[in-house]
């Protein structure tokens, strides 16, 4: 009798407590996991069956040590103490609070897979911490706020005298009827990454800021949107004719009654337009850093696409962006497909030999090219009546 082969497909592969027994009926086994939990024992049960790991982190921790998972921020507090030894996972951002070193060195390994904020005093309990992204820290006499502040005059009311502030992201000051003045003689200070305002007003507000705060100082005739946006009616409605964007500007879709509506536009980040856009951006004068023009339908990060003539004739043409298999209908002309068609990064494009070697010139990265019967007989190929396949967030052995 022939072996299966089983296929674990999982976010979380807690071995430690395999029984190796139940496993010995599988010719092979394949375990693709973001997270692999293991300890010397389930390491060497795992080696005698062969078994092919696929894990984007390994973990070695004993079979009773508990091991936390969370899908969001968390907060690491003085107060609350986890069991010694306790493996937490965090898939979000993480704040420690000053005083909770204790409680960080409890654990004996933190995986972060985004920021870590903490004060300075903590970073000496850090050493079983491993961080996927930043590490913000910030002076233990600083109050932390959260990452990003627009000063108003609410701030200004409730900002304590001699106060210090930590902002990890920006603080903006974008409305000019608020009195700064009044926050500048509280003697408040503060420690953030980047601050935004008028140019006009950048003097009497820099004496707030340390010497590491990028200061971008926005046109004075242009009302500040602090963040990206999309450009339609109802951002002009709420911030003018006169923009200064701190970040991406998309302006696809229908504008064509917005744009000559425009009279400044500054964009610190990039403007995503399509082609019957950019002109009237061009003409305007905008200013940013980079302009991606794109089709108006757009597939990114898909499976498989299939492309018709009516997708291709309805606006602009298709984009297709990381896309594993790409079909073209027979019915689409080799014309249509250099001059409606663009992709970049696909697997597979399926058609004709003519469609296929037209794609080809208007795609990057393509991996392969197959005829509609090629691919059928690839994909029954694939196919094993003999696989177990298991897909679960958490699988324990």
């Amino acid at each position: 009798m022939k072996k299966q082969k089983l296929e674990i497909n999982c976010a979380k592969c807690d071995a430690r407590n395999i029984n190796e027994e139940l496993y010995e009926k599988y010719d092979t086994i394949e375990i693709n996991a973001a997270v692999m939990l293991i300890d010397d024992r389930s390491r060497e049960a795992l080696s005698r069956l062969g078994a092919e790991i696929h894990a984007a982190k390994t973990l070695s921790a004993k079979d009773d040590v508990p091991v936390v998972e969370i899908n969001g921020p968390h907060k690491i507090t003085a107060a609350a103490l986890p069991k010694k030894g306790t493996v937490l996972i965090v898939n979000g951002g993480v704040e420690i609070e000053k005083g909770a070193n204790r409680a960080v060195e409890m654990y004996s390994y933190i995986d972060v897979n985004g920021n870590l904020e903490c004060p300075e005093s903590v970073v000496g309990s850090l050493a079983n911490v491993r961080v996927n992204g930043c590490i913000g820290t910030y002076p233990d006499d600083y109050i932390k706020l959260h990452s990003k502040l627009t000063i108003d005059d609410m701030f200004i009311a409730r900002a304590a005298r001699d106060g210090k502030y930590y902002v990890g992201g920006t603080v903006s000051l974008t409305d000019r009827s608020v009195d700064v003045s009044r926050l500048t003689q509280k003697n408040v200070k503060f420690k953030t990454k980047r601050f935004i305002t008028h140019e006009d007003r950048v003097d009497e507000c820099h004496a707030m800021f340390d010497y590491d705060t990028e200061i971008i100082p926005a046109p004075s005739d242009c009302a500040i949107v602090g963040g990206s946006a999309k450009l339609n009616a109802d951002l002009l409605d709420e911030y003018g004719t006169r923009l200064f964007v701190f970040g991406n500007l998309d302006a696809r879709g229908n504008i064509a009654d917005v744009l000559p509506q425009l009279e400044k536009l500054v964009v610190t980040g990039k403007i995503t337009a399509t082609r019957k856009n950019t002109a009237a951006i061009r003409n305007l004068g905008a200013k940013y850093k980079k302009l991606e023009i794109v089709r108006e339908m757009t597939f990114t990060n898909v499976g498989n696409v299939r492309v018709t003539n009516e997708m291709l004739h309805a606006s602009d043409g298709v984009a297709v962006q990381n896309c594993a298999v790409l079909t073209i209908d027979e019915d689409i002309s080799t014309e249509d497909i250099k001059n409606l068609l663009e992709g970049a990064n696909v697997g597979y494009i399926v058609g004709s030999k003519e469609q296929t070697a037209a794609a080809q010139s208007v795609c990057k990265n393509v991996g392969s090219v197959m005829a509609p019967e090629e691919y059928e007989e690839y994909r029954n190929s694939k196919k094993d009546d003999n696989t177990v396949e298991i897909d679960t967030a958490e699988y324990v052995m």
